[in-house]
């Protein structure tokens, strides 16, 4: 049996920042789905919640005006199949139908379910959440927490996607996911790997507590004599700093082999499933 190393081998590798916290999304926005009448014939649901406009009500958020350099962003971070499932309508990013430069988006509910006059004139991303994705913790009230996000109106052209991804900002560009009725993650649509983008208003993106998983304490464990100070992600892994300044995985996940974790740490939480290529 081939035995699986969980120890960093990097030669170099980005430090752990210690201060920051770290959750992940996994409430589901509709609990046993499948009893709903409007639903019963289904077999997977996408996976999100509401993002509040600020950490102060329970309220949903306002939604945000998708720009054309956010598309553009968007579009270098997807295969084809990723950029037509981030524009589709009534399924997971967008419930409007809208126009982009002449092209007219709507549901696929057939033509008499079309009204180009009742469109938006451009889409409206829904204000939410999308599980089982980390969020990084920047701020907090009794009841909310401020998670790390793009804002809406700055301009993604400056951003550059070999270093703001997936892989290297999994909190911020998130992987779109559906459930099963046993609550088991698949991507959408029949296996694409589409990603979006976690965005706030000026006034940032709250997440109700009660819907993100906190991830373990670190300085609980004590891994190779040396007690943990934080962590760090890359894709869907998860990399525990440790005091002496080495670093070891805590939790792998690919898509050929699924969560593995390591040192009895356990993050009560599902995940995405990552891409083919990534390991």
């Amino acid at each position: 049996m081939k035995r699986v190393v969980s120890v960093i081998s990097e030669r170099s590798y980005k430090p752990v920042d210690t201060k920051v916290r770290w959750a992940v999304a996994n409430e589901t926005s509709l609990a046993n789905w499948w009893l709903d009448p409007a639903y019963s014939s289904w077999n997977l649901m996408v996976m999100t919640n509401k993002v509040c406009d600020n950490g102060y009500t329970d309220s949903r958020g306002r939604n945000y005006e998708v720009s054309k350099s956010l598309w553009g962003f968007i579009d270098q971070l997807n295969t084809p199949e990723g950029r037509k499932y981030c524009r589709s309508v009534g399924r997971q990013i967008c419930n409007r139908p809208w126009w982009e430069d002449g092209v007219y988006h709507d549901v696929d509910a057939g033509p008499e379910q079309n009204d180009p006059g009742n469109a938006d004139k451009f889409m409206n991303a829904e204000p939410v959440c999308y599980q089982p994705n980390p969020y990084k913790i920047i701020d907090e009230t009794p009841t909310h927490y401020r998670v790390d996000a793009y804002y809406r109106g700055m301009d993604f052209s400056t951003l550059d996607p070999k270093v703001h991804n997936w892989v290297t900002e999994p909190w911020k560009i998130v992987k779109c996911s559906s459930e099963n009725r046993q609550g088991k993650v698949f991507n959408v649509m029949n296996g694409v790997d589409a990603f979006w983008i976690t965005l706030c208003h000026s006034t940032g993106a709250w997440i109700p507590k009660n819907e993100l998983v906190l991830a373990p304490d670190p300085s609980k464990y004590v891994i190779n004599g040396q007690r943990g100070v934080g962590y760090r992600l890359v894709g869907s892994h998860w990399i525990m700093g440790l005091k002496n300044g080495s670093q070891v995985y805590v939790r792998k996940v690919t898509k050929s082999e699924g969560v593995k974790e390591y040192y009895g740490w356990h993050l009560n939480a599902r995940s995405v499933v990552p891409p083919a290529w990534f390991q």
